[in-house]
């Protein structure tokens, strides 16, 4: 929602994973800036990329729009204001795999109109899924929807975002490791977590 300044930036990133096989969903939530031409003109030049016009209701509701129509196994949450590493999937799908997680996450790099600094390599934390969780929190590190890959049959139970709400996050994101087995966080810093006025 009105972020034309970064969104093609924020798209180029997600397109330029070293895991193809990834599918797009960019939720219009009812932009009455350019940003609803962008993502149009972005499904023309992508096949992996499909487009969700709708009205606007806020973050909640233009992500619960885009797990509904979301096809794969897996589903990453990423603002349209931000950009990501080009070995974010690729990692946390691995990491993932590998460690039989139902969610798979990384740290955060904030920065504002400066490319941010990706690392690779961080200490991991595999363990049950509470456990990941608490250690999160205590740290004081990323427990947000975004820089996380889960598996698409957290929400199958129809577990959804709280709409109408500020921090939906902070609801909705303790509540799937509350329901996964187990999780997997690396201390990579993958995301980029733009911070920016409004």
């Amino acid at each position: 929602y009105r972020t034309e300044r970064y969104l093609d930036d924020c798209v180029t990133s997600i397109l330029d994973q070293t895991h193809k096989s990834i599918e797009v969903i960019l939720v219009d939530d009812g932009s009455d800036d350019p940003s609803p031409a962008l993502c149009d003109a972005w499904a023309m030049r992508d096949s992996r990329v499909r487009v969700l016009h709708r009205t606007n209701g806020g973050p909640s509701a233009a992500r619960n729009s885009g797990l509904e129509i979301a096809r794969g196994p897996w589903i990453m949450f990423v603002e349209s204001g931000d950009v990501i590493s080009p070995h974010l999937t690729d990692t946390l799908h691995r990491l993932g795999v590998d460690n039989s997680a139902d969610i798979a996450g990384c740290d955060l790099v904030p920065f504002q109109e400066e490319a941010p600094q990706f690392t690779l390599g961080g200490e991991q934390l595999a363990a049950s899924a509470q456990d990941v969780l608490l250690r999160l929190i205590r740290g004081g590190r990323n427990w947000e929807a975004c820089a996380k890959l889960f598996r698409r049959d957290l929400f199958d139970s129809g577990l959804r975002f709280r709409e109408g709400t500020l921090y939906e996050d902070l609801d909705l994101v303790p509540e799937l490791y509350l329901r996964a087995t187990r999780a997997v966080h690396t201390r990579s810093r993958l995301y980029g977590y733009r911070r920016r006025a409004g």
